[in-house]
């Protein structure tokens, strides 16, 4: 039996350095997320951006609270303020600009802070309304359970030529409320961006050209997972059932009914592990770092039950020692594959 203590203990080696490259794996998944992750984010000493043009119009936002993410509508909901600042008098912005990925529009309420354009002291015109409502994003699942999203606030003059809008970011563009929280997220440094979008389209008005442009401002929160918390609730179940499944070859071969058994509950349990964690996930056309571990998972235990009957038939008339042997080498070798690919399949996914 001193063979077999040599095997158990080189074996026993052998999974801590595999084990190893995981964490390796895994620590680099994690500082990847925490170098593009959340930032504190440091508002700019404040100085009155003027509107210098006669279609400028300066443009802020506050965020006050996003309250929920649902992946399964692509939507998240929030609450925040709009302010808007501009000269021409003929112009009127407050009453042409829209939210273009509004989601659940009937249920998007908008409440003007005054009534009508006030007059600051230095001749602009002043309105701010208050939003709360639902918005559309494009949720990037390719890197679940890690990686991270970007809930996205697009705003759009809904007017061109002569009454256009061109919004520009007033000094302190964009605020969030310091009791911001998204339980189960980190949120990342916001900003507020303006841009000229070009429709590729002349919308069948005659005579202004094959597009159109319009100016739109994007208010951008990026959020990200955490990745210890998604490491021990996605990688350990299925890292131990991974591992149980793999005592199929500590059973001796006499008790092959034994072996069949533990690979086929091990596989039940990880279908019905797989199919809960699809639960609030959309159904993208890509495989998401999650599917090709447990796509991995699934290969190693069938491979494990196959090799297992061969082994309860070939094993028949050898000595108990050399079969102990044997089986305690093949465990460990499956196991060691198995981590390696895994390793190997988080660190492609963490470069790409």
């Amino acid at each position: 039996m001193s063979g077999v203590r040599r095997a158990i203990l080189s074996g026993v080696s052998a999974l801590l350095g595999i084990l190893a490259i995981v964490a390796i794996a895994l620590g680099a998944l994690a500082t990847s997320a925490q170098a593009s992750g959340a930032t504190e984010q440091t508002v700019p000493a404040s100085s009155t951006v003027f509107p210098e043009g006669d279609h400028d119009v300066v443009i802020g936002a506050y965020i006050d609270n996003i309250q929920s993410i649902n992946f399964e509508t692509s939507s998240f909901t929030a609450d925040f303020f709009i302010w808007m600042r501009w000269t021409n008098r003929d112009l009127h912005p407050d009453e042409h600009f829209e939210i273009m990925n509004s989601s659940d529009s009937w249920s998007t309420t908008i409440a003007p802070l005054e009534v009508g354009p006030i007059e600051q002291p230095d001749g602009t015109l002043y309105h701010s309304f208050h939003y709360q409502g639902a918005f559309n994003f494009k949720p990037n699942l390719q890197d679940f359970p890690f990686g991270g999203q970007n809930l996205p606030i697009v705003v759009e003059g809904t007017l061109n030529g002569e009454y256009g809008i061109n919004f520009i970011p007033d000094s302190t563009p964009l605020v969030v409320d310091p009791g911001l929280t998204l339980p189960g997220y980190k949120i990342g440094e916001t900003t507020l961006t303006t841009s000229t979008f070009t429709y590729g389209t002349d919308f069948g008005e005659v005579g202004v050209g094959s597009t159109q442009d319009y100016s739109r401002t994007v208010i951008d929160v990026p959020i990200s997972n955490p990745v210890l918390a998604n490491i021990v609730k996605y990688f350990l179940p299925l890292f131990l059932i991974v591992i149980t499944a793999s005592l199929v070859f500590l059973i001796p071969s006499t008790m092959g009914e034994a072996r069949i058994a533990l690979g086929i509950t091990a596989l039940l349990t990880m279908v019905a592990m797989e199919g809960s964690k699809a639960n609030g996930l959309p159904i993208v056309d890509y495989l998401m770092l999650i599917d090709v571990l447990y796509i991995l998972s699934y290969l190693f235990i069938v491979l494990t039950i196959f090799h297992s009957i061969a082994l309860t038939w070939a094993h028949r008339k050898l000595p108990e020692g050399i079969e102990a042997k044997n089986t305690m080498r093949f465990t460990w070798i499956y196991l060691a594959a198995y981590f390696v690919v895994t390793a190997l399949t988080i660190l492609l996914f963490v470069l790409i």
